[in-house]
């Protein structure tokens, strides 16, 4: 599932808009994974057909309808998950796109199933935005007055060409999200550059970036999936809790060993935040480096930033 995609209501009689409406309808329908979009304050845009099955839903019966009460109101355990905690709010909130793999949706019947989502801010001038039925409204009033707010319905609807445009980058950006090509493509080592390039971009962080892998395969499938996941959910806890300035990676293969290095110069946090019963991202982590034999180090005080580490073996090229 993923949040603050483009949406797909029909907006009103305006060349601009039309050209866009249909290739965006084709790919939100045609995309295998769930995505939909919510308002400023938190209701259903759009969801598309994929979505809306995930949850037990028909797309038409959520518009308008706080997706986070219906589907991400309690955490696996079954506790509370408030609204002013979750990731995909304050995705817009903060205006910084977010990954979260260690969390579950819950379904109409009231069963829970995990996901795996990012959500990203679709912003305009600066400013987070969203296409609501709102806009679509004020723009058929315009349609019927006199030929002075004409003019103006024909501003806001290039304007509203502008943000569909912007939301189909976003739709792609999420697909991409979901396995970049340049994984498959050039391997995990272009994948993670590009990768800790795309983060600090958008989160406009500097970046120190050292990589020496000299000659290193590329691990097996599963492995550098697990390593890219594991970077990718490092990078969202920067994005989430370090109000960071500077970021360093550094990525190194020893004699079969991959060590991957991130630290940030944030506000850090006690060591204990990182062991808590809901550091589900932590936890995630840890969950897939064991699978594979590494682990997780990291190392973090209040005002001193915070550094993780993961330390894995990598197969010989028997394996």
């Amino acid at each position: 599932m993923h949040a603050d995609a483009p949406t797909t209501f029909r907006p009103p009689q305006a060349p601009p808009a039309e050209a866009w409406r249909d290739p965006l309808a084709l790919l939100l329908a045609s995309t295998g994974e769930g995505i939909y979009g919510v308002d400023l304050d938190g209701g259903c845009v759009f969801i598309n057909p994929a979505g809306a099955r995930l949850i037990g839903y028909e797309p038409e019966e959520l518009t308008g309808l706080n997706m986070h009460d219906l589907t991400h109101h309690s955490r696996p355990d079954g506790s509370a998950y408030p609204e002013a905690e979750c990731p995909i709010f304050n995705a817009f909130r903060q205006g910084l796109p977010c990954r979260i793999d260690s969390e579950v949706f819950w379904r109409r019947d009231g069963t829970a199933f995990p996901v795996e989502y990012s959500s990203h801010p679709i912003v305009e001038d600066g400013d987070v935005n969203w296409m609501d039925k709102r806009l679509a409204e004020q723009a058929q009033r315009s349609a019927d007055a006199a030929e002075d707010m004409r003019t103006r319905m024909r501003c806001k609807c290039q304007n509203m060409s502008r943000l569909i445009e912007n939301a189909v980058d976003n739709v792609g950006r999420i697909i991409t999200d979901l396995r970049p090509s340049i994984l498959d493509h050039q391997g995990l080592w272009a994948a993670l550059e590009w990768q800790a390039q795309e983060f600090v971009q958008s989160a406009e962080l500097a970046l120190d970036w050292c990589m020496e892998v000299d000659d290193a395969p590329d691990p097996p499938e599963p492995l550098a999936m697990a390593v890219f996941r594991i970077f990718q959910e490092m990078l969202s806890n920067v994005g989430r809790h370090a109000r960071a300035q500077h970021l360093r990676v550094a990525i190194q293969v020893t004699g079969g060993e991959l060590s991957l290095q991130v630290q940030d110069d944030g506000v850090g946090a006690p060591a204990l935040a990182f062991e808590a019963a809901d550091a589900y991202g932590v936890m995630g982590m840890r969950e897939r480096a064991r699978h594979f034999g590494g682990r997780i180090d990291i190392a973090s005080a209040p005002g001193e930033g915070t550094r993780m580490c993961l330390t894995i073996t990598l197969p010989g090229e028997e394996t």
